[in-house]
């Protein structure tokens, strides 16, 4: 995925309401071990649906934090 951003007026109001949460990375990673091409349709429609939302720069750099996160997928999808 290639993301670009441009500046806006600071009079411009930051307004992010579609973000992934949690649940949806958590889903998207098992997806990738189950369908890779499942995965990037699910993952680039979700981005894709955020076109025209302001952000401040930095937050495109904080996503979710999923400690355990390879436990859980093997939970999901069986396996070692």
């Amino acid at each position: 995925m290639f993301s670009c951003y441009q500046p806006i007026s600071n009079d411009e109001p930051i307004v992010a309401k579609k973000e992934l949460r949690d649940d949806d990375w958590l889903d998207l990673l098992r997806l990738a071990y189950t369908g890779r091409k499942k995965t990037f349709k699910h993952y680039s429609d979700s981005y894709l649906s955020t076109n025209g939302q302001t952000y401040w720069s930095h937050t495109s750099q904080l996503t979710a934090y999923l400690p355990n996160y390879a436990l859980k997928i093997r939970e999901l999808i069986g396996g070692e």
